[in-house]
């Protein structure tokens, strides 16, 4: 299940974006060209933003529902067929000599007990894939096509031109809610491209 954690942030940013957008709807700068010439369009900027956010909640449902399954999966999996379990050695006698000591390590009786530990941990790791491919489904797979979406998603919001201080609030905010605050020199040099481009458009 998603902790409430994940669910606050997320709620938090909701709430961020929407009061950026009530503290700077008098802030209005003229449109910005984009790079193709036509000038930003705020309607097609509430579209990517809408788009992001419902993107982003596909993605939070599908993440419950592959980490609900996974918790199943590891009680189920734990009781049902427990890992074969390393061959421990003989209590070591200190009466013997350091060479019979790592002659006993090399004994083929020791390395036999290896041998079939390895074979049965490969079997058992066969069956672990194969019971676990089959438990989870394609949850993993819905998860990471709905992080992949969400990503492209947030990935057209950072990039667009926003023509406005209350937009440039909304971008932050939503940059600040896909990255929890964690932000990289990448992500910081999208806003200020927004930034030097809308105080050229000011001044």
């Amino acid at each position: 299940m998603a902790t409430l954690t994940r669910r606050a942030a997320f709620t938090g940013a909701i709430a961020s974006i929407a009061a950026a957008r009530v503290a700077t709807a008098a802030i209005v700068i003229p449109s910005a060209p984009t790079a193709n010439g036509a000038e930003a369009d705020s309607a097609e900027w509430d579209r990517l933003l809408a788009a992001y956010f419902a993107a982003r909640v596909e993605e939070i449902r599908l993440l419950d529902l592959f980490e609900e399954r996974q918790g199943q999966w590891y009680i189920w999996r734990k009781h049902r067929d427990p890992e074969p379990t390393q061959p421990e050695p003989d209590p070591l006698d200190t009466s013997l000599s350091l060479a019979t000591i790592v002659a006993q390590t090399d004994a083929p009786e020791w390395k036999a007990r290896w041998a079939d530990y390895d074979a049965a941990r490969k079997t058992w790791q066969a069956r672990y894939d194969a019971d676990e491919a089959a438990f989870m489904g394609d949850r993993e797979a819905r998860f990471t096509a709905a992080s992949e979406a969400c990503d492209d998603a947030f990935a057209k919001v950072k990039a667009y031109p926003v023509s406005s201080i209350a937009m440039l609030g909304e971008k932050a905010a939503a940059m600040n809610h896909r990255y929890a605050g964690d932000f990289e020199g990448h992500d910081a040099e999208a806003l200020m491209l927004d930034i030097a481009r809308l105080a050229k458009m000011e001044g």
